[in-house]
């Protein structure tokens, strides 16, 4: 059942995957890596008050406004929360990089819910104006295989 949950929260919500090599970033710049922070917890907590995050082009591109609409927003949140009750917190685990060098930059945290023992993967991609450009929910895997 989770895994079906986990296959539609990939597809409602990520608009702009890399099928380029990644690989961990060697340095998080702090101000970044707050404010990234910030601005996933920005968008957990209005899914647990019942509301919606909206986005504009200052923070999202046009695909990612688009694709997080209201309405799959709040359906993907119902479904994460039946089944693992509601968001908690999150932690930042790793930043992966593109290795061609293009300026993709992907934030692994582990989130925790209320009624799971397990911690869920939410990546948080953002592009090189520092807009939103990935959102996706995902099973929590240490090591992440990534298309060639």
């Amino acid at each position: 059942m989770l895994r079906v949950f986990f296959i539609a929260s990939l597809i409602s919500l990520s608009a702009c995957w890399t099928t380029h090599k990644l690989k961990k970033a060697k340095y998080v710049e702090p101000i970044k890596l707050e404010k990234v922070t910030s601005f996933t917890n920005s968008i957990m907590q209005a899914l647990v008050l019942g509301n919606h995050y909206t986005f504009d082009e200052r923070v999202a591109t046009e695909r990612m406004i688009a694709s997080l609409t209201e309405e799959k927003q709040k359906a993907i949140y119902n479904n994460l929360r039946n089944n693992l009750g509601h968001f908690k917190s999150l932690r930042f685990i790793e930043l992966l990089e593109q290795e061609d060098g293009s300026q993709l930059s992907i934030y692994r945290y582990k989130a925790a819910f209320e009624e799971s023992p397990k911690e869920l993967e939410i990546r948080t991609a953002i592009d090189d104006t520092g807009r939103l450009a990935g959102f996706a929910f995902k099973e929590w895997k240490d090591k992440v295989k990534w298309k060639k």
